[in-house]
């Protein structure tokens, strides 16, 4: 199997992570109650991604096999 693919899953997700992490410390500093109602929606939307991105992962290593 390709290593571009699993490098490429591997970024984007640090990069959704990383850059949820560093918004919230930042936000954090200036008012708890808000970094924590606005930073749980959009955590729960990357984990989504994070799991699309897996699907998308496993559907590309299933497509290699076969071929």
């Amino acid at each position: 199997m390709l290593w571009w693919g699993w490098l490429l899953v591997y970024a984007i997700s640090g990069a959704l992570f990383g850059g949820w992490f560093a918004w919230a410390l930042w936000n954090y500093a200036r008012g708890s109650f808000f970094t924590a109602a606005i930073s749980g929606p959009v955590l729960v939307a990357i984990f989504f991604i994070y799991a699309r991105l897996l699907g998308r992962l496993a559907w590309w290593a299933h497509e290699g096999i076969e071929e």
